[in-house]
């Protein structure tokens, strides 16, 4: 059998038409050439399908969208399946996406029903944070972001900063794009917060993922940068672990003042998306010259930017005016843009031109010195973090550098100022003590050293000696270049002091150093030379341990007469310094024949001396005139020039003569 529904086909062998238009059909039936049959048909229309229209993605901090049906008409309702809330009119005006996940939305229309899916992802935002100020009892912070949306753990929003943060308290900011989709930054209190410090200009911006490590920008005007994990590489930390809190801290030192600021960075919870997490770190700004400003900025891979100012190169944009905000397009495949805008820095002044001049060494005993600022016109002050007070006038010229240590001075020209740091450094002087006298109730010591400043503890000084020091009373002489910067011989009362006694003439000069020991030389005419510590080694006592009070003693024997003079040298503090301790020891004079005088000396090995008067012969210089005082000038690689004067020994006569018989072989 076959069918038709013209009449005339009879194409159809099952009965079953399909695709046909609404309407009324009939429908005739043959077997072989025959006709048998016909009946009537009726199609009604179907009615049509609604189309819920295309899927969309959004980006917070977007949250809402709209959804367009097809037809026309219908009505629109919220998923019951939706993790999140939100709500859709019959317009298909989708809003309170706040939450990154999907959403589902159902479109009815006669009966029929469709469904859209709205995916709502996470793309957090930029944050930078910088430029910390103390003012007062409180600090600020600027900040900028990606988003608006920024909340302070403490302190108030005031334009593009954070103000009235009270010191001593952390700050931790939030940039948010929707719940859970947020980026935070902390500021640890800066310190000292007070008038001492000039702390670093200091910006940080967020992370950005670099496969299981991420990295962040920073940028910085003056000071020394360090992170407790991660590398400093340019103007980044880089290889940074996931997982691990970094804190970047900028350091400048004022003085003995230490100033740090520190900003804290959060690390990333993951990096798996790289749409979530954002594609660049930015720092900044910072005034540059010609009325312009810089920031710096970190890309992940794949990412790039444009900018409506400034040059773009290696990871900085610079020449960006200072009357004009800027503003950056991140761009990644796949991923939404991002715009940044960046305010530019404010109180920008043209680049501070004023320089304090070169740093300065002083050495005690000098006390004074003169800095040289650039340009002309500006004014100069002693910072109060210096340990030791000093003076400095408006001609740069300081004073009262008494004590040695590091000082330092700053030359103001306007707003701008340069430091400049003076090194004072302590180089002992030499002295030497000798020619111990009786005089009735009283002694006397003969002194010369390399320095003018000279106190005895006992006595008054009278030219070269140290007169009217009571009998029994010991004798301590300090020589000094400055506070702390002294040298000390002491003499102990000779014994017995009468007219029984005929004392050696004794000199010790003060230690110098040789390692963990010290020296000294010593210079006698007669009696015997002894020590309660090192070796009695020539002319000199050697190999007497640091930290040993040593007591040189002559020892002249008249008759039944013992007579002792002492001379007691203080050990050395430290050896560690060549240039504090002095290079040579020096002991003399002793009258010598032909109307001439000697000196012994014992030295350090890479100093030498040079001298006005006599012969150098080991470590002693004979042939001196006696009508000349002898100047020994001690040179020492590294180390300022010494000048030692050592005047004539009085009363030198011609030694005797005569042959002197003992009396047991006189003729009487």
């Amino acid at each position: 059998m076959s069918y038709s529904i013209d009449g005339i086909s009879f194409t159809n062998t099952t009965g079953i038409f399909n695709n046909l238009a609404a309407g009324n059909y009939t429908v005739w039936v043959k077997k072989s050439d025959c006709i048998s049959d016909t009946s009537k048909a009726v199609i009604l229309p179907q009615p049509i399908k609604p189309d819920a229209g295309l899927d969309k993605v959004i980006y917070l901090p977007i949250s809402s969208t709209v959804l367009t049906p097809n037809p026309l008409g219908g009505t629109w309702a919220v998923s019951t399946g939706n993790i999140f809330s939100s709500s859709i009119n019959n317009s298909g005006t989708v809003s309170g996406l706040n939450n990154a996940g999907g959403y589902n939305f159902v479109y009815s229309l006669n009966t029929c029903s469709d469904t859209a899916k709205v995916t709502v992802i996470c793309t957090k935002p930029t944050l930078t944070l910088g430029n910390i100020k103390c003012e007062g009892s409180t600090y600020s912070v600027a900040f900028y972001s990606s988003t608006p949306n920024i909340s302070p753990s403490a302190g108030t929003i005031s334009g593009d900063r954070i103000i009235n943060i009270p010191t001593g308290t952390n700050l931790s900011v939030k940039a948010s794009n929707g719940t859970g989709c947020e980026t935070v930054l902390d500021v640890i209190s800066p310190e000292p917060c007070d008038s001492s410090c000039e702390f670093s200009n200091l910006y940080v911006g967020q992370p950005i993922c670099k496969g299981t490590t991420y990295s962040v920008s920073y940028k910085v005007d003056i000071g020394t940068i360090t992170s407790n994990a991660g590398t400093v590489y340019g103007d980044s930390i880089v290889n940074v672990p996931i997982g691990t809190y970094l804190v970047v801290t900028a350091t400048n030192t004022i003085g003995t003042a230490i100033c740090n600021v520190h900003i804290a960075v959060p690390s990333p919870e993951s990096c798996l998306n790289e749409c979530t997490n954002p594609g660049v770190s930015i720092s900044g700004p910072i005034c540059s010259g010609n009325n312009t400003f810089s920031v710096n900025y970190n890309l992940v891979s794949g990412a790039s930017i444009t900018t409506n100012f400034g040059v773009i190169s290696n990871s900085k944009i610079s020449n960006i005016p200072l009357d004009k905000t800027l503003i950056i397009t991140v761009k990644k495949l796949g991923c939404a843009d991002k715009q940044i805008s960046v305010l530019p820095p404010t109180n920008c002044t043209p680049p501070c031109s004023s320089n304090a001049g070169t740093d300065k060494i002083v050495v005690l005993p000098v006390n004074t010195t003169t800095l040289t600022g650039t340009p002309t016109g500006g004014l100069w002050s002693a910072l109060a973090s210096n340990a030791h007070s000093s003076n400095i006038n408006s001609s740069g010229v300081v004073t009262n550098l008494n004590t040695a240590g590091d000082y330092y001075f700053m030359y103001k020209v306007g707003t701008c100022s340069d430091t400049v740091k003076v090194t004072v450094i302590c180089t002992k002087p030499t002295l030497t003590l000798g020619n111990i006298r009786c005089e009735g109730s009283t002694y006397s010591v003969a002194f010369y050293s390399s320095t003018v400043n000279i106190s005895p503890s006992v006595g008054t000084i009278s030219g070269d000696r140290i007169i009217n020091i009571p009998i029994g009373t010991n004798l301590s002489v300090k020589a000094s270049n400055g506070s702390g910067c002294e040298t000390v011989l002491d003499v102990i009362s000779p014994e017995p002091c009468d007219s029984s006694c005929e004392f050696s003439n004794l000199y010790v000069g003060q230690p110098i150093c040789k390692g963990t020991t010290y020296s000294v030389s010593y210079k006698a005419d007669i009696g015997t030379i002894t020590s309660n510590a090192g070796t009695v080694y020539g002319d000199s006592i050697v190999n007497v341990p640091i930290g040993t009070y040593l007591v040189v003693t002559a020892t002249n024997t008249v008759g039944t007469a013992i007579c002792n003079v002492h001379i007691a040298v203080p050990s050395p503090e430290s050896c560690l310094n060549d240039c504090t301790n002095p290079g040579v020891s020096v002991s003399g004079p002793i009258c010598s024949e032909n109307n001439t005088y000697s000196v012994n000396f014992t030295k350090q090995n890479d100093a030498s001396i040079s001298i006005n008067y006599g012969a150098i012969v080991d470590s002693k210089i004979t042939n001196i005139p006696t009508s000349k005082a002898l100047i020994i000038t001690v040179i020492k690689p590294g180390c300022v020039d010494k000048q030692i004067v050592v005047n004539p020994p009085t009363n030198c006569v011609m030694p005797c003569k005569t042959i002197c018989v003992p009396i047991s072989f006189r003729k009487l």
